[in-house]
């Protein structure tokens, strides 16, 4: 990372706890999200929300869904945290795929959030065993820089979930 590019990275990721250390640290450029000075600023903005929210909740962005997540969020990843961290979630949760993508799919076709799901069972590896988890969630577009929902290069929602 160059060094003029600390600030950015304090301001994206601020605050404190884990998550956000971790973000800070983490070498984004090794991921399909590239150099954060290289973000657009709707992904920036998003992500200084998700990492200061008490509340559960992680962003799946671009065509490969990558997974960031707040400190709230952690029991949810389970034992795939801290590998989870900017990687597809298609790879981070195979077992659930089937019900997230296509929750995550229609949001994006829609445009519009995809209706809160309060007490919805999804099968989860969590603790390195699969799971009957129930959890609530809503899937919502994150608007790109020119109003879209996400273009050929990006697929933009979001996932909040609680235990």
């Amino acid at each position: 990372m160059n060094p003029s590019d600390r600030p950015l990275i304090e301001s994206v990721f601020a605050g404190g706890g884990e998550m956000a250390a971790r973000m800070r640290e983490l070498d984004w450029s090794a991921t399909p999200l590239g150099p954060v000075e290289q973000w657009p600023q709707a992904l920036r903005t998003i992500v200084r929300v998700v990492v200061a929210s008490g509340y559960p909740m992680a962003i799946c962005w671009g065509p490969d869904y990558v997974l960031l997540y707040n400190e709230a969020y952690r029991p949810i990843a389970g034992t795939r945290h801290p590998w989870a961290l900017g990687r597809s979630a298609r790879e981070v949760y195979p077992e659930a795929w089937d019900f997230i993508g296509t929750m995550y799919e229609s949001a994006m076709a829609r445009g519009q959030t995809v209706n809160y799901l309060s007490d919805a069972l999804v099968p989860l590896t969590r603790n390195n065993y699969l799971e009957e988890v129930y959890i609530a969630f809503s899937a919502s577009p994150i608007w790109d820089d020119n109003g879209l929902v996400g273009d050929s290069n990006f697929v933009v929602l979001y996932l909040s979930a609680e235990l």
